[in-house]
């Protein structure tokens, strides 16, 4: 603790004084001092004791001060160091010293550069030399590479000291905060090979990827897939109320908006995975797509739904493929009715006829063997005519069969017909002269008709077939035809069975 001037001239007085008066004391033993001066002595002489007690009292504080500064100092966190020019170390604390990790007592004199990994200690010797030649403070990093232990980071400041002159060093250990940046560098490195992976496999993918974030319902991603089939890119005023209008997304069967509720990206938000196959998109020029849409929700580590992810592929081909299919098995069903009537038609129509044919080969059999021939002329003739009509009837149901699976063309032309009318019953006579059944012709003659002969042929064969064999024995039947305006109205009458109201409305049906 410093003493001013006033309190040194002070207190040397006091002891001229005091000594005077012990010398006066001692030489004159007899003589008493004067009453005033002694009683001043002593007031001066208490204040001196109260003063030295002050400052007994304060330097016990300044000593406790010191001790504490002290402690703070050797168990500081940082480390100090005291350096001469050439980096020897000539004092260090507790925390220093356990920083290098050897006793202070080895330290005392051995150079600070020797802890320094080699690739740092240009580094420092620049730093050193900074401090050394300006008045302000110098900052480092640098790293400590001490008996083969991992490299220790440091942050070092530097100022100089005058008495004496030394660069006083802290130094902090960052290797902590280093070995976090490097982490940190590392994941910000793998988040980035992440991100250009995950990009990649989005542009890559032969499939639309969009995502929509929650709870704001905005589009937050598209790749180029997606805005090749959506043919617009994310709008940003695009929501759950208005996304279907905004992407002119529309149920294909109805052609109605397709509606939220049902779109899978908003199903995912509310947690529900989906699948769609009958998006239809209208895209700005026009063409039109339709879309498989796959939906899921997007959960963060706690479970929370933060995102809705979908993916979707143009199946327009594959809807018209399915379309054709299933096309192709109703008329490949069609067919089979056909065939099947074919085969029942066959069986019915072809039974009688040949049933004819084979009962008057034995006849005619019989006859040549009992060497009878006054039939034989006629019996070859029913025969002859049997097999004629029976042939045509075949022709007509092949030709009707080819009619049915779209083998024959359509080709009309004009003729009269009353003379096919004529052609028809004859071939027919035959079969219903076996029931005594009479064909009547009422159509007028020479009626002319535009249209294609041999379908008109099979229509007309099948329906008095039909009535020939639905006619009793001596029955009637009628074939009649009339004009109305630009139209032949040809009519089949019979004193039949009859036929069903409810199988009429379907007579000309498969």
């Amino acid at each position: 603790m410093k003493r001013t001037d006033t309190e040194f001239e002070r207190l040397s007085l006091l002891r001229q004084k005091a000594e005077e008066a012990l010398v006066n004391q001692q030489s004159e033993k007899n003589q008493s001092f004067h009453e005033f001066d002694a009683l001043k002595l002593v007031h001066e002489l208490e204040v001196h004791q109260i003063e030295l007690e002050m400052q007994n009292h304060e330097l016990k504080l300044a000593l406790e001060n010191a001790e504490a500064a002290k402690m703070l100092y050797e168990f500081s966190p940082t480390g100090y160091f005291s350096l001469d020019f050439e980096s020897v170390i000539k004092a260090l604390n507790f925390s220093a010293a356990k920083m290098i990790g050897k006793p202070r007592s080895e330290l005392i004199g051995k150079s600070f550069k020797s802890f320094i990994a080699k690739e740092d200690r240009n580094v420092f010797n620049s730093f050193l030399e900074k401090v050394f030649e300006s008045e302000t403070k110098q900052i480092a990093e640098l790293r400590f590479a001490i008996d083969g232990n991992p490299l220790l980071y440091v942050h070092i400041e530097g100022v100089v000291l005058d008495h004496p002159l030394q660069c006083l060093v802290t130094v902090v250990d960052i290797t902590h905060q280093k070995l976090l940046e490097k982490s940190l560098r590392e994941s910000e490195d793998k988040l980035f090979k992440q991100n250009v992976l995950l990009s990649t496999l989005l542009e890559n993918l032969q499939i639309g990827v969009f995502m929509v974030e929650s709870p704001s319902d905005k589009p937050l991603l598209a790749n180029t897939i997606a805005l090749d089939l959506l043919g617009r890119g994310i709008l940003p005023d695009a929501s759950v109320k208005n996304l279907s209008e905004a992407y002119m997304a529309y149920k294909l069967e109805s052609g109605e908006p397709y509606p939220p509720e049902e779109m899978p990206v908003l199903k995912a938000i509310s947690g529900e995975s989906s699948y769609v196959d009958d998006m239809l998109i209208k895209r700005p020029d026009g063409s039109q797509v339709i879309l498989e849409v796959f939906g899921s929700p997007v959960k963060d580590k706690e479970g929370k739904i933060w995102a809705s992810l979908v993916s979707f592929s143009d199946i327009t081909s594959r809807k018209e493929l399915e379309k054709k299919l299933k096309e192709n098995e109703a008329r490949l069903e069609q067919l089979n009715i056909t065939k099947d009537k074919f085969f029942s038609i066959i069986a019915h129509d072809l039974t009688n006829p040949f049933n004819s044919i084979l009962g008057l080969s034995e006849v005619l059999v019989e006859r040549i063997q009992e060497k009878e021939y006054e039939d034989i002329e006629k019996i070859g003739s029913l025969i002859l005519n049997t097999s004629q009509s029976t042939y045509a009837l075949l022709s007509n149901l092949l030709q009707w069969t080819r009619k049915q699976t779209g083998k024959i063309k359509f080709e009309p032309e004009l003729f009269y017909m009353d003379s096919l009318a004529t052609e028809i019953i004859d071939s027919l006579n035959v079969f219903a002269e076996q029931k005594n059944i009479v064909i009547k012709n009422d159509i007028p003659a020479k009626m002319k008709v535009w249209g294609d002969k041999p379908m008109i042929s099979t229509i007309l064969r099948n329906l008095l077939t039909n009535a020939v064999k639905f006619t009793h024995n001596g029955g009637k039947v009628v074939l009649s035809a009339k004009t109305e305006a630009d139209e032949c109205i040809v009519s089949v009458s019979d004193n039949g069975v009859g036929i069903q109201k409810e199988v009429i409305e379907k007579i000309f049906l498969i």
